[in-house]
């Protein structure tokens, strides 16, 4: 549903990866044309998975699916219902895999041109950590950042080298800063972190995208880079110690 030069990637994660449970870290959907929707889609690994849904709005669904098979949900602009599917709760009782698409985004705005179209795979919540590093993109101004929590009364806090800042967040809700600056983002418990790019009137350079940043605890020793031949940026982080 993706407009024409529209494009975006995501890092697929291996089966044994999946989880049960979800929360959904997207952005507002900001594409007024009929055919372009906001969707979340549920895919099964196994027979006999039973799927419940509880969107942003309220609204619940619940569905059983076979191996291979998807439940897809999509809004589009103008109805009343969701176009921000961040904060939808899945929960399965096998591992499903989640996925979100906002086929037009403006980030953080529509002030902010141009605009494209953002998608990721979810991380399953036993994967959510307390410690997240953020590097900013190699681009001018400030990246976009959410984070999302899982329990009520969860602690963040903001860390750069010039201070820190803090918010509680309940349950499914999220906080949305700016920064230009590397980030470390520490929570007294589980969250998950994504980063959104700006279009390039703000960045000067290319389009909005999402990328979901893994927590510290998730780090590897080894990591092979597979890049396309035009591709020119790397930056490696490292988990500082201490507190």
């Amino acid at each position: 549903d993706a407009p024409l030069e529209a494009n975006d990637a995501f890092l697929a994660f291996p089966v044994k990866s999946l989880g049960k449970s979800y929360l959904a870290l997207s952005f507002l959907h900001q594409l007024n044309e009929a055919n372009a929707t906001a969707s979340i889609i549920t895919l099964a690994v196994e027979d006999n998975t039973l799927v419940d849904i509880v969107f942003p709005n309220g609204e619940t669904k619940q569905c059983a699916l076979n191996r291979g098979q998807i439940y897809v949900r999509e809004q589009p602009l103008g109805f009343d219902g969701v176009r921000d599917f961040t904060g939808t709760r899945i929960t399965a009782s096998k591992p499903v895999a989640v996925f979100t698409s906002a086929p037009m985004v403006f980030v953080p705005d529509q002030s902010i041109f141009a605009g494209d179209v953002a998608t990721e795979q979810m991380l399953p919540i036993e994967h959510w950590g307390m410690e997240h590093l953020a590097c900013p993109l190699p681009t001018e101004g400030t990246d976009v950042y959410r984070v999302i929590a899982n329990e009520p009364q969860t602690l963040v806090e903001i860390r750069t080298a010039t201070g820190t800042s803090s918010t509680t967040l309940d349950a499914g809700k999220f906080y949305q800063f700016e920064t230009s600056v590397p980030t470390r983002i520490i929570s007294d418990k589980p969250v998950a972190v994504a980063q959104f790019a700006k279009g390039f009137a703000a960045a000067g350079d290319g389009d909005p995208f999402q990328i979901s940043i893994v927590p510290t605890a998730a780090f590897l020793k080894s990591v092979r880079v597979s890049a396309l031949p035009w591709f020119e940026y790397t930056k490696v982080l490292s988990s500082p110690p201490g507190p």
